[in-house]
């Protein structure tokens, strides 16, 4: 329940019950395997990173070791994912403010992600492709190929979105000191990822080095102004980064 004056919340309470589906019931009386596709339906856009939310919790409680091969697809797909995740986010933004060429420019690529998904999952957003220590599917150089020549061409786009957003008077205007997010509020409500980072929070969790993470170096932009333009230069610099995790994964991979 919530209470509005115009367009401000004034007051909000906030219900927390089961899960959507009722995972958390569901997983109790189903096999291991079968469970990782309902952890890919808890969030449509990150579903690498949920799946490996349980895999991980369930191979350190068996002792189960992955080898290098794994580890370094995991990651690349959870980095994968990211883009999907801040390119949407930008997007879907983009039409609330009043810009739809943007949502038109770039789901043409996210599109073309998808597709790479069912390329090696042969589903377009439920793919359950992690098991247990290792995928479900083997990749081709085939795949890698085309993906590496997708994305130089995609951080090129990246940087042509960034140049028209960022120099648009009316984006500005309505991003610029609106929602203003502070440490004490992130704080108080236990706000995390580019909530945080918004606010200059060094909070990441793939500090922590997990998977592949502790084999590469990346940059973790900060900023401190917490407002709107805050958090969409951070999702920018964000996919460039990612970009260049995966590049660098990738040719690694190939090797």
């Amino acid at each position: 329940m919530s209470i509005f004056h115009g367009e401000l919340i004034q007051y909000i309470i906030t219900e927390f019950g089961l899960l959507h589906r009722g995972t958390e019931k569901l997983i109790g009386i189903i096999s291991n395997y079968t469970n990782i596709c309902y952890f890919d339906r808890l969030d449509y856009v990150s579903v690498i990173t949920q799946e490996l939310l349980f895999l991980q919790s369930f191979e350190f409680l068996v002792g189960c070791n992955i080898t290098l091969f794994v580890s370094l697809w995991r990651t690349l797909l959870a980095e994968f994912y990211r883009n999907l995740n801040h390119v949407l986010n930008i997007t879907t933004h983009a039409i609330d403010i009043g810009l739809f060429t943007t949502m038109v420019w770039t789901f043409e690529d996210r599109e073309k992600l998808i597709v790479f998904i069912e390329g090696l999952a042969g589903s377009r957003f439920h793919s359950a492709l992690l098991l247990l220590g290792r995928l479900r599917y083997s990749v081709s150089l085939f795949w890698v190929d085309n993906f590496i020549f997708w994305l130089l061409c995609f951080i090129i786009k990246v940087k042509e979105i960034n140049n028209f957003l960022t120099n648009n008077r009316l984006w500005r205007t309505r991003l610029y000191e609106i929602g203003i997010i502070v440490k004490d509020i992130c704080y108080f409500f236990g706000l995390s990822g580019l909530l945080a980072r918004s606010a200059k929070i060094g909070i990441d969790a793939r500090l922590i080095g997990y998977e592949f993470y502790y084999k590469i170096s990346y940059s973790l932009y900060l900023s401190s102004s917490g407002d709107c333009i805050d958090r969409y230069i951070l999702r920018f610099n964000e996919i460039i980064e990612s970009n260049k995790l995966v590049y660098c994964m990738l040719c690694f991979e190939a090797l």
